[in-house]
């Protein structure tokens, strides 16, 4: 046994659920070569079987893990990038309704302006009339 593994407390790091020790230990454990950790001659060809099958596990839970933060990455970035188009959507959105508003109180304005001349000239309209009565002879009057 190497070093490594010799000094290690199995039910210590068992009964603590010792985390750091275990992700110490991991990538020596993961690569290490069999046949230089035991005993070639003491150790069953079973467990060497079952070690290396666990050594292949574990790598491929490391390049696993590794993928899934590399998407992990890329995701947040795309969702950063997301937010930032959505805030500038609603930035977008809120001018537009600003200037939307702006046009509504525009054309309430015009439309009460065109009302008071209109109102204006038929007032001024009716007025004439009256005035044209009035200095016209009786004959001439049309109604």
């Amino acid at each position: 046994m190497s070093p490594v593994t010799a000094s290690l407390d199995i039910e210590k790091i068992i009964e603590e659920t010792d985390e750091e020790t275990l992700k110490e230990i991991l990538p020596q454990i993961a690569f290490c070569q069999p046949d230089v950790e035991f005993d070639h001659n003491r150790t069953d060809p079973g467990f060497r079987k079952v070690f290396r099958l666990g050594q292949l596990i574990i790598e491929h839970l490391i390049q696993s893990q590794e993928m899934m933060l590399e998407r992990s990455s890329s995701v947040e970035t795309k969702y950063s990038a997301l937010l930032q188009q959505n805030k500038e959507h609603q930035d977008e959105i809120q001018r537009l309704r600003d200037r939307l508003l702006d046009a509504r109180k525009e054309l309430k304005r015009r439309k009460e302006m065109i009302e008071s001349n209109q109102n204006e000239l038929m007032g001024g309209a009716q007025n004439k009339d009256e005035y044209d009565q009035v200095r016209k002879p009786n004959h001439v009057r049309t109604n």
